[in-house]
C-alpha cells in the first residue's frame, strides 16, 4: 500500500513539473521573438446586393514566423454600446500565412442591413503559431467607419 502510494506521489509530482515546464516555454515564446504577428492591413464597408452589410479587406503577417488557422471576427455596436451583429471569416489562402505575406477576407453581417445603425465596430484576429509550440496569438482594435 506505501509503495502504491508512493508512486502515485511520484507520478503526480512528475505532471506538476511538466505542467510548470510547459508554462514556463509559453511565456518565453509570447515574450520572445518567434511569433506570428497578424494585423488588419485594409478594409471597406460595403453593402452587399441582396441587402446585408459586409466588409472586405486584408490581413498581414508582421511577425517572424508563420501562422495558420487564422480567424478574423467583427461585432457590431449601436449608440448605446449594444453589439446588434457580428461576423466571423477565414482569411483566404491562410491555411498559412509566411511572415510579410497577405491574405483577403470577406465577412458578411448577415443580421443587418443598414449600416445607419452601426456606431462602432470592433475586430479579434486569432491565429495558430506554427512553431511547434501551439501558442495562440491575438490581435484586435476598432474600426474607423466611413
Amino acid at each position: 500500500m506505501n509503495l502504491k502510494l508512493g508512486k502515485i506521489i511520484y507520478i503526480l509530482l512528475l505532471i506538476i513539473s511538466l505542467s510548470i515546464s510547459c508554462q514556463t516555454v509559453s511565456i518565453e515564446e509570447n515574450h520572445g521573438v518567434l511569433n506570428a504577428e497578424i494585423e488588419l492591413y485594409s478594409y471597406s464597408q460595403t453593402v452587399e446586393t441582396y441587402g446585408d452589410i459586409s466588409i472586405t479587406g486584408k490581413v498581414v503577417n508582421r511577425g517572424n514566423k508563420s501562422a495558420q488557422v487564422i480567424t478574423i471576427t467583427f461585432s457590431a455596436y449601436d449608440n448605446s454600446n449594444t453589439i446588434i451583429g457580428s461576423a466571423d471569416g477565414f482569411p483566404a489562402g491562410a491555411n498559412e500565412l509566411p511572415v510579410n505575406t497577405y491574405a483577403n477576407f470577406h465577412v458578411v453581417f448577415f443580421d443587418l442591413s443598414d449600416w445607419s445603425n452601426v456606431h462602432k465596430v470592433t475586430y479579434k484576429i486569432d491565429w495558430l503559431n506554427m512553431d511547434g509550440t501551439s501558442l495562440f496569438g491575438s490581435s484586435s482594435g476598432e474600426l474607423t467607419l466611413d
